[in-house]
């Protein structure tokens, strides 16, 4: 075997033919590769044109079609105009006693057809890509120490066939691959060292940019060139800056984008469906002593929002008519769907509607978070106490408003509260 590690870091960009390359002798290929965040390796016989997948997790098999197809044209196996066309056979499979795989729980095969458009009548070998099954990944961290470990494998630093017990080790896979990396850093920390630049990159940015124009220019470089180069310098740190700034952005947007699925999948988990039975937290600032609000879930979403009512209509976040999802933060599940729990009349009623699919969402009155809370605590919360009575001379007459109200007089009226009149 003549093994040659090909790395392809951006399958799906366009080979050029300038940028074609030779196998030269190699009889196999070895390739990291990387998609959907998760790490594989890539065995290509190109004898017996076969590619083996060693991948723990056993995803989708045609997530690693561009990797192999890019491989292919880059090094001159496969024409640059060819198009590749899959079929896909999945079969149960199991290892010490278990079944192993992510998707489906299945062993894949992806056989590999390929037509060139310029020459349509030649043959091209199809190709057979499947997965190695003697990895198992009981984690969601360990794709990237496997991928390390089989190249080890592959390249005598390991025994061969040892990664099906590796796993099984205290530390597993990634304790045997780290347990290398110090050992390598220790024995060419010597050659991997270099010198910190001191020259800070805004100073160096500026001094390249004179010399430039110094160059440009015939070694005539007057005030004006100067202050353009400053101005050109002060631009392009402005553009890093911002294509920065986007690039953080849009990593924020992703990673939240994950956590609310991640949140989603684990409320569902936890039994959020309809007619279950949950507590809504409300906000401090809706109530400064809030307690919980119980209601009955008539509708979700995968993300883990839902829409919940009540014995007095659907809550919402302001009483309006418009549909509010309550957030997957902002509830608590008491009951699941199967479960007993006791709960008033009115709201196991409710949820036998609910339950029984007869619960309908047109129609039905919205009541906000607020005006539900002042009801479960059958008083009217102190930060919307009404403006109090203008009484002359801290005396109520019989035209005080507070009285027409039907109310007592409090601290904001004139009388200070202290007419001791009864109404």
């Amino acid at each position: 075997m003549k093994i040659k590690m090909v790395m392809q870091p951006s399958p799906n960009d366009e080979v050029h033919p300038e940028c074609v390359l030779s196998c030269e002798d190699a009889t196999h290929f070895l390739t990291p590769a990387f998609s959907s965040g998760h790490f594989v390796v890539l065995l290509y016989n190109l004898q017996e044109c076969t590619v083996t997948v060693f991948d723990g997790l056993y995803m989708d098999i045609k997530h690693w079609e561009d990797h192999i197809v890019h491989t292919l044209k880059y090094y001159g196996i496969k024409p640059l105009d060819v198009k590749c066309k899959t079929t896909i056979t999945k079969a149960s499979y199991t290892r010490k006693g278990r079944v192993v795989g992510r998707h489906g729980k299945t062993q894949q095969w992806m056989e590999m057809s390929f037509k060139s458009e310029i020459d349509p009548d030649q043959d091209w070998p199809s190709w057979t890509v499947f997965y190695e099954t003697d990895i198992i990944q009981t984690d969601g961290c360990s794709c990237g120490p496997i991928a390390c470990a089989k190249v080890m494998e592959v390249f005598g630093l390991l025994e061969p066939g040892s990664l099906a017990s590796i796993e099984d080790y205290p530390g597993g896979y990634r304790a045997v691959v780290m347990d290398y990396y110090e050992r390598l850093v220790m024995k060419y920390n010597k050659s991997i060292f270099f010198a910190v630049r001191k020259e800070p990159a805004k100073t160096r940015l500026f001094r390249e940019s004179l010399e430039r124009q110094e160059k440009d220019n015939n070694n005539e470089v007057d005030l004006s060139s100067d202050e353009s180069s400053s101005a050109s310098l002060l631009d392009h740190v402005s553009v890093q800056r911002s294509v920065a700034l986007e690039k953080k952005n849009k990593r924020q947007a992703a990673s939240a984008e994950k956590e609310i699925k991640r949140a989603g999948q684990a409320a569902i988990r936890n039994g959020v469906a309809p007619g279950a039975v949950v507590t809504l937290k409300v906000d401090y600032r809706t109530h400064s002593h809030a307690q919980g609000l119980m209601g009955i879930v008539f509708d979700t979403k995968p993300t883990g929002g839902i829409k919940v009512c009540c014995d007095h209509g659907i809550i919402t976040h302001s009483g309006g008519p418009g549909v509010y999802w309550v957030p997957v933060d902002k509830y608590v599940v008491r009951a699941t769907p199967e479960e007993f729990i006791p709960i008033p009349d009115e709201l196991a009623t409710l949820r036998k509607l609910v339950l029984d699919g007869k619960f309908q969402e047109l129609g039905v009155p919205t009541i906000s978070y607020a005006k539900l809370h002042d009801i479960s605590l059958g008083a009217t919360s102190p930060v919307k106490k009404t403006a109090g009575c203008k009484c002359k001379k801290g005396k109520c007459t019989k035209n005080c408003g507070c009285k027409r109200k039907g109310v007592r007089c409090h601290s904001g009226c004139t009388c200070n509260g202290n007419c001791h009149e009864q109404v």
